[in-house]
């Protein structure tokens, strides 16, 4: 007499619609200008200066999706502390980076998708994503110069 087992699992898909949506978002190329500062303005590793608002525009979004996601994604190297960038290989100078938050100070998340959350599926449209950029002092010694940093934006659908 030989034991046999037999596992069966059923899957059942009820009607489902598929929709097609014409078109995705676009996002326009935008530069943010730091204010100049001076390094006695940092005061110490993690202390910040020269805040400066902005948004990033996500434009001309189709109706129809479920979820409008964005993923910010440093340029040019590791990220070693959460929200700041790695320093371009032009810039010049030593010891300090670009820290970018949202408006409440919370560092940006990257590498992970964020809901757009004025996405509105029924109208679509365009929407602005409020940050704000700074310098951060990351060494105990700065070097004057040149700063400059660069993320790219990924977006996502469902």
């Amino acid at each position: 007499m030989t034991d046999k087992t037999e596992i069966i699992n059923y899957f059942s898909l009820g009607d489902s619609t598929l929709t097609r949506i014409d078109g995705t978002c676009s996002v326009p190329s935008q530069t943010v200008q730091l204010p100049p500062t001076i390094g006695r303005r940092l005061d110490g590793i993690g202390s910040t200066a020269g805040v400066r608002d902005f948004n990033i525009k996500v434009n001309n979004c189709p109706k129809g999706y479920n979820r409008v996601g964005y993923t910010l994604e440093p340029m040019g190297g590791v990220v070693d502390t959460p929200g700041v960038l790695p320093l371009a290989t032009d810039s010049t100078a030593k010891g300090v980076k670009i820290r970018l938050t949202d408006r409440n100070g919370v560092a940006a998340r990257f590498g992970t998708s964020i809901k757009v959350d004025e996405y509105n599926k029924a109208t679509g449209g365009s929407y602005m994503i409020p940050m704000q950029a700074s310098y951060i002092q990351t060494e105990a010694t700065i070097t004057p110069g040149t700063v400059k940093g660069a993320i790219s934006l990924r977006l996502d659908y469902q």
